[in-house]
Parts: structure tokens; sequence; C-alpha cells
């Protein structure tokens, strides 16, 4: 969801590492360029997520949780 009630619960990293962050920007213009071959995307976006937990300073359980959420959601999401 993206309305305010749940991306307001969102943390801000403020003074984020300049150098993930553009490691971050570079990976994702890499998938944007490149998204035809499903192995690179999917390569790709895990990079995203270790870069994105690396920014947000997340542990190896808070790391685990978000993964065993996000996995959930997908596999309910198939059923549509």
């Amino acid at each position: 969801h993206l309305d305010k009630s749940y991306i307001g619960l969102v943390p801000i990293v403020e003074n984020p590492d300049k150098r993930k962050l553009k490691q971050l920007i570079k990976v994702v213009d890499s998938l944007i360029a490149k998204n035809n071959d499903p192995e690179l995307r999917k390569k790709r976006n895990k990079e995203i997520d270790t870069l994105v937990y690396g920014i947000y300073s997340l542990n190896k359980e808070e790391i685990e949780l978000i993964e065993e959420a996000v996995s959930k959601m997908l596999s309910r999401r198939s059923l549509w």
C-alpha cells in the first residue's frame, strides 16, 4: 500500500551512507536498462534488497522477518 497511513510508517534514514546510495542507484539503473533477462532481474532485485537493508542497518532477524512477510504476500498474490 502506498497511501499515507502505510507510507508514513516507513522511517526516513537521515544522513544515509552516500556510497550505499550511489550503489543502489547504479543497480536500479542497471535493472531498468536491462530488464529482459529474468535471472539478471532476480539478481539485481536481491542486490537492491541487500543495499536497502544496509542503508536501514537492519540485523539478520529483521531481514528474515521482512523476507518472510514479502514471501507470504507474493504467494497470496499468485492466487489472484
